[in-house]
């Protein structure tokens, strides 16, 4: 019964060491070693779960201000460590979108919170000889986008060049379609080494078997599904927060 029970606690040590691994860290496993040298020693399970929790090994996000949360998970978003890209949102595109005034809606309730929390923002547009400007409501709040030929925003590689200098590994998309430039910026993004956030709310395609089986594409290739609201939460991260009203505002926000 004793080894049994030897066992099984093994077994759910590793369960918990296994879950602890941050994903999306520069974080080396050497602290995990260490763990596991106490496991094969037979040390206690108290103890070793101990040193789990407080191994430097697992500190891959600041902590909050109340010294008895948790780490802050590197899956969400924080006004910081991610770029806001707003993809080909074009005059001449817009209207053969299936209801063009909710993504417009939604990509601008974004653009004020990412303005409100100084979210980086980036844009482009595709050959905008041909398809016009970016949609007015947007451009508002947008530096000069980047024009491109190419449909993957890769190709305005110095866009992306800087980002890891400033902390930024983390890279949020709206835009159109959602089976050509944004699939194929996603997926460039990705081999890149960005982890790719799409707001499904804000992006959009004529056909919705071109929409729907992109987003399942890609959700299975290792992008990570958000809506609007949820990026305007992250960003924000505390109703202590000082914007937080003015987030909140943004949120109660209904398309007239």
């Amino acid at each position: 019964t004793r080894t049994v029970s030897t066992v099984v606690e093994r077994i759910f040590f590793i369960f918990r060491l296994a879950r602890a691994w941050p994903r999306q860290s520069n974080t080396t496993p050497t602290g995990y070693f260490e763990l596991l040298g106490l496991f094969a020693l037979g040390a206690p399970a108290q103890t070793k779960m101990s040193c789990a929790v407080n191994s430097d090994a697992i500190r891959y996000a600041p902590r909050m201000p109340n010294p008895h949360s948790l780490p802050r998970s590197p899956d969400l978003l924080t006004a910081t460590d991610n770029v806001l890209v707003v993809i080909d949102v074009q005059e001449k595109l817009i209207p053969l979108m299936p209801q063009p005034a909710r993504l417009i809606f939604n990509i601008r309730r974004l653009l004020e919170g990412a303005r409100t929390l100084g979210v980086e923002v980036i844009s482009t547009e595709q050959y905008p000889e041909k398809l016009g400007p970016t949609d007015p409501e947007l451009s508002q709040f947008l530096e000069q986008p980047a024009p491109k030929r190419d449909f993957s925003c890769g190709e305005c590689g110095d866009l992306f060049q800087p980002l890891a200098a400033k902390g930024i590994h983390k890279v949020v998309l709206v835009g159109m379609e959602t089976h050509v430039c944004v699939l194929q910026t996603a997926f460039d993004l990705l081999a890149a080494g960005f982890s790719v956030y799409l707001v499904v709310d804000g992006l959009t395609a004529r056909n919705d078997i071109d929409h729907e089986t992109a987003i399942r594409r890609l959700e299975s290739s290792g992008a990570i599904l958000t809506t609007c609201e949820t990026v305007l939460f992250e960003w924000c991260q505390t109703s202590t927060a000082t914007r937080f009203k003015d987030i909140s505002r943004l949120v109660k926000q209904k398309l007239t």
